[in-house]
């Protein structure tokens, strides 16, 4: 703090901007947040001396405050940066999944994201949040899942399926839960 900039002999670098600007006095208070100095509360007085015992107190509780404000978006920032990378992260596990299970079926190639873009619609149809129709969209996407443990052989087969085959075919929706 400089109760005095026009005799402060430390604040003669800044004493012409201080009269130019016509403050007399200066308080600074670190913003300090988690060991860290974020930032810095100046505030200027045109009077000598312009700050009592009780707003020093104020403005020293003020600059905490900000402090923790600030610090707190912050960390909101990375937490949603954050999950906004887990987000594409699931995202490109669920199209590897999805394009594993069509290499497996040629045969319905296609059919997963005609499903996922239906359900989707259906999802904006009923009025859910689009939160909730992306979810509808990437479960749908791998609804098909549990073809991954029936037998390419199978999956492939051009001709009419044997009843024990077309058990294994109907058990991939179990499978894939």
């Amino acid at each position: 703090m400089v109760k005095d900039t026009l005799n402060d002999p430390t604040y003669l670098p800044w004493r012409q901007h201080g009269i130019r600007l016509g403050y007399l006095s200066v308080i600074a208070l670190p913003l300090v947040a988690s060991g860290n100095v974020l930032g810095v509360l100046a505030i200027y007085s045109p009077d000598i001396d312009g700050f009592s015992a009780e707003e020093i107190k104020l403005l020293d509780e003020l600059s905490d405050d900000l402090a923790f404000g600030i610090e707190s978006v912050r960390i909101r920032h990375l937490q949603v940066l954050t999950a906004q990378r887990l987000m594409r992260s699931m995202e490109g596990s669920i199209a590897a999944m999805a394009t594993t299970v069509e290499m497996r079926d040629p045969y319905t190639a296609g059919h997963q994201h005609r499903v996922a873009e239906l359900s989707k619609a259906i999802a904006h149809e009923l009025g859910l949040p689009e939160e909730e129709a992306h979810g509808i969209y990437l479960a749908a996407e791998i609804h098909d899942l549990g073809k991954v443990q029936v037998p390419a052989e199978i999956l492939s087969n051009p001709g009419k399926l044997g009843p024990i085959q077309r058990q294994m075919v109907q058990a991939h929706a179990q499978a894939g839960v």
